[in-house]
């Protein structure tokens, strides 16, 4: 079945936005489906400032998200007692949200990577890369989440991340960052280990 005219105009309008790199957006599907435990170091441009860090799953940042706000709780109701109304809450609030970011990350990967296996079946029936599918070109649900996720964007997380400031390029220590990709100019790697002195890196700008 055809798309309507309005799913037409999303999808124009979805393809009119900056479309992540495809490396980086592999990149992503396997730090993420695969829980990568050793973050690729990487260096992004973003709207001039250079970010440093290690790539970091989504199933790791929201273990990480859990673990702080089971620490906080704890440190809330130890402060206030059980019966207080804020440690009250705090328990609550632990009750509301345990593995609420565990769950929509694991969900998200879920989708992600039944899409991504829908779109390589379309590209493999007409001999293209996923890249040159048009939206025309798909199954109405098929297209519907890619307009969805072309218009929405992903984000990364870098774990041990530093601000290099300029002049200088001072390290400015930051931890964790997210950083939406549509925002990023330019991204290269560094594949040696820390201790190694680096050699030359590889560079890939968004087409």
């Amino acid at each position: 079945m055809a798309l309507s005219s309005i799913e037409k105009q999303l999808a124009g309008l979805a393809a009119s936005l900056p479309r992540t790199d495809a490396v980086l957006q592999m990149l992503l599907r396997v730090t993420d489906l695969h829980q990568v435990s050793v973050g690729l170091n990487i260096t992004v441009l973003v709207d001039g400032y250079l970010i440093r860090g290690n790539l970091m799953g989504s199933p790791r940042y929201a273990a990480q998200l859990e673990a702080g706000l089971e620490a906080g709780i704890l440190e809330t109701v130890q402060r206030y007692g059980e019966d207080d109304p804020r440690g009250m809450a705090a328990e609550a609030w632990r009750a509301a949200m345990a593995g609420k970011f565990s769950e929509q990350a694991r969900e998200s990967d879920e989708a992600e990577e039944s899409h991504f296996k829908a779109m390589e079946k379309i590209a493999d029936d007409e001999g293209v890369s996923i890249d040159a599918i048009g939206f025309e070109n798909l199954p109405d649900d098929v297209a519907l989440t890619e307009i969805f996720r072309t218009a929405s964007r992903s984000v990364l997380t870098l774990e041990n991340a530093v601000l290099l400031v300029p002049p200088m390029f001072r390290e400015d220590p930051i931890g964790v960052v997210r950083v939406h990709t549509s925002q990023i100019a330019a991204w290269w790697t560094r594949t040696e280990p820390a201790d190694v002195p680096p050699g030359p890196e590889s560079v890939t700008s968004p087409s």
